[in-house]
C-alpha cells in the first residue's frame, strides 16, 4: 500500500493543513518540489507537488490556470509553502483547487520541503521492503506446500495468498489442481484459451462476472507444460503479479520433475510403509518421516488392501503405478506398497516400480495408505483403476486408526476385502461391515455354530419354523413385543406364548440380554439364516 496523503497529513512534525479536497486514501507516487508556471511535462501523475509560488502568476486568471494543468496532469495534490513569497495561499488558487477537488495543502514555513519528500521516499522505500518481505515469505510457504501436497499445495498457497480462485491446467487443458475455483471457471478458461489459438505461450486477462481472470502459460526454454489461472476481485497489483509470477516458476517444475525424482519418493514411501506395518518398535523410527509425504500429526489413516488370488506382479506394479499418479496429481498424501507383512505369504514390501524389500511374496498383494478424511475419493480413484486393469479384485478399507496403529489395521483391511468377496461386491469398509456380513466367513460360522448348538440344539429338534421366526423377530426388535409381533402379523399374546415355549426348550431367560445375544448370533449362523 503505498503512502497516501492523509498520511502526510497526520504527520505532526510536518505540519500539513488540507485547505480543499479529500485528501483520505489519495496515493502519493512521490513528493516533487517544482517551481515552474507549467510543470506537467515533467509529470506522470499522482506526484504531489511542492511550491511556494515563486513562478506563480499574480493574475487570478493565470493562477485558476495553473491548478487546472495540474489537475489535468493527475497530481495526487498541491503542497503551497507560505512565508516566502505569500503569506498565505492565494484565494484565487484555493477557489479553483475547492472547484476542481484538488487536494491542496498548506505547508508552514518552519517545514522545509525536504522533510516532505524525504517522508515520502521512506514510506515507498518501507513499501518495497515489505513487499520484498511478502515475497520471501510467500515463496518459503509456496515451497513448503508445494514439496508436501504438489500441485495442490501450490494452488491453495496462492489462493490464499490472492484472495482468490485458482485452476492449475495441464498442456491438454485439464485440471490438474485447483483452489476456491467457482462452478463455471474451468469451462471459462478452456473458453478462452479456445480463442486465442496463435500460440501456447501467451498471457491472457479477460473481466468475468468474478472480477479479472487472468491466463498464464507455463513454459520451459522447450516444452509448453501447462496453464495457471487466477480469478480476483480486481486487477492485480504489482505485488500480487510477483506472486503469481513465483507460483507460476514453481507449478512449471512441479510439472517438468524428472519421472525418477517421483519415482525414488515412492520407492521410500513403501519402505516407510513397510516399516510402519512390522509394528513396534520399526515403526516408531518410519512415523517421523510422515510429514515428508504430506501427512500431519493429527491425521487419522486408512489402509485399504488389494486381494486379487490371480493378479500378477505386473499388474500390481500398473495398478500402483496408476494410482501414484492420480494421487500425486490430487495433492492428497498417500503411502502405496505391493506386498507386506500380515497378508497371506507376504513378508515383503515393494514399491510402485517393484523394487523389493525383503524375500519375495506370491500373489503380490498392494496396500494404501491414505487420510481418513479423503478416504472416499482416494479409493475411489483405486477403483476405477481396478475396474480397467483387474475388474475381479476387491479393495477392504480399515477403520480410521493413528499412525501408531496402523499395524493392527492389516486385519481390519483383510476383513473388510473377505465380507466384501463373500458378497461379490467391489469395496468393503471395516466401518460398514454388519454382525451380518462378518458372521459370513464360513470358519467363524462354524465355531459360532458349535458353541450355540447346546442352547439351539433343543429348538432345532423341536422341528417348528414358526418358532424359529419368531425368535428372531423378536430378536431383531430388541426384545419389544408389539413391533416383533407387528412385523409377524400375530397378537402380541400369540408371541409370548411362542417365546415362553422358547424358553423351556433352550432353558435360557429372555429377559437376560446376554442370553438374547447368544441365540441371535447363533440364529444368524443358520444356513436358512
Amino acid at each position: 500500500m503505498p503512502v497516501t496523503l492523509d498520511q502526510l497529513v497526520d504527520r505532526d512534525d510536518l505540519g500539513l493543513r488540507p485547505l480543499t479536497g479529500a485528501v483520505e486514501g489519495v496515493p502519493v507516487s512521490w513528493a516533487h518540489a517544482i517551481e515552474l508556471e507549467d510543470p506537467t511535462a515533467w509529470l506522470s501523475g499522482d506526484e504531489l507537488i511542492l511550491t511556494t509560488g515563486l513562478r506563480l502568476p499574480r493574475s487570478r486568471i493565470e493562477q485558476a490556470a495553473y491548478a487546472q494543468r495540474l489537475h489535468d496532469a493527475g497530481v495526487a495534490g498541491l503542497a503551497f509553502g507560505v512565508g516566502v513569497r505569500f503569506r498565505e495561499v492565494p484565494a484565487a488558487l484555493v477557489d479553483e483547487c475547492r472547484r476542481l477537488g484538488l487536494p491542496l495543502l498548506e505547508v508552514p514555513l518552519a517545514t522545509p520541503f525536504l522533510a516532505i519528500t524525504q517522508t515520502v521516499a521512506q514510506a515507498l522505500s518501507d513499501e518495497q521492503h515489505a513487499v520484498l518481505q511478502s515475497a520471501v515469505d510467500f515463496q518459503h510457504d509456496l515451497t513448503v506446500n508445494a514439496l508436501a501436497h504438489g500441485l495442490e499445495g501450490a494452488a491453495q498457497t496462492l489462493a490464499r495468498a490472492l484472495e482468490g480462485a485458482v485452476l492449475i491446467l495441464d498442456e491438454l487443458g485439464r485440471a490438474l489442481a485447483r483452489a476456491d475455483a467457482p462452478a463455471g471457471m474451468l469451462a471459462r478458461v478452456r473458453s478462452e484459451l479456445g480463442r486465442h489459438r496463435e500460440g501456447r505461450r501467451t498471457s491472457i486477462s479477460v473481466p468475468t462476472p468474478g472480477g479479472i481472470l487472468h491466463i498464464q502459460s507455463a513454459d520451459t526454454a522447450t516444452h509448453h507444460r501447462g496453464w495457471l489461472a487466477v480469478q480476483s476481485a480486481t486487477a492485480p497489483s504489482g505485488a500480487q503479479r510477483l506472486l503469481v509470477n513465483q507460483a507460476l516458476a514453481v507449478m512449471t517444475l512441479l510439472l517438468e520433475r524428472p519421472a525418477e525424482l517421483f519415482a525414488a519418493r515412492r520407492e521410500l514411501g513403501a519402505t516407510v510403509l513397510g516399516l510402519m506395518l512390522a509394528g513396534p518398535p520399526e515403526s516408531a523410527q518410519a512415523r517421523r518421516h510422515l510429514p515428508h509425504f504430506g501427512f500431519r500429526p493429527d491425521d487419522d489413516l486408512v489402509l485399504a488392501v488389494v486381494e486379487h488370488p490371480d493378479g500378477t506382479a505386473d499388474q500390481a506394479r500398473g495398478v500402483a503405478e496408476a494410482l501414484a499418479t492420480q494421487l500425486d496429481d490430487s495433492g492428497h498424501p498417500h503411502l502405496i506398497g505391493i506386498d507386506f507383512p500380515g497378508l497371506p505369504g507376504g513378508d515383503t514390501v515393494r514399491g510402485p516400480a517393484g523394487a523389493a524389500y525383503g524375500q519375495p511374496a506370491q500373489p503380490p498383494m498392494l496396500a494404501v495408505v491414505v487420510r481418513a478424511s479423503s478416504a472416499r475419493p482416494d479409493l475411489a480413484h483405486l477403483r476405477g483403476i481396478l475396474d480397467r486393469f483387474a475388474h475381479e479384485a476387491v479393495i477392504g478399507v480399515s477403520a480410521p486408526v493413528r499412525p501408531s496403529d496402523l499395524h493392527r489395521a492389516v486385519v481390519t483391511a483383510r476383513q473388510a476385502a473377505a465380507a466384501a468377496a463373500r458378497r461379490h461386491r467391489g469395496t468393503g469398509w471395516f466401518d460398514r461391515l454388519t454382525l451380518e456380513a462378518v458372521l459370513d466367513e464360513p470358519g467363524l460360522r462354524g465355531r459360532i455354530a458349535a458353541l450355540a448348538e447346546p442352547s439351539l440344539g433343543p429348538l432345532l429338534a423341536a422341528g417348528d419354523p414358526e418358532l424359529l421366526r419368531s425368535l428372531r423377530a423378536f430378536l431383531e426388535h430388541n426384545g419389544t413385543w408389539d413391533p416383533a409381533a407387528r412385523s409377524l402379523g400375530v397378537h402380541r399374546h400369540t408371541l409370548r406364548a411362542r417365546m415362553a415355549k422358547v424358553e423351556a426348550l433352550t432353558g435360557l431367560s429372555l429377559d437376560v440380554a446376554q442370553n438374547r445375544v447368544v441365540l441371535l448370533i447363533a440364529l444368524m449362523t443358520l444356513d436358512d439364516g
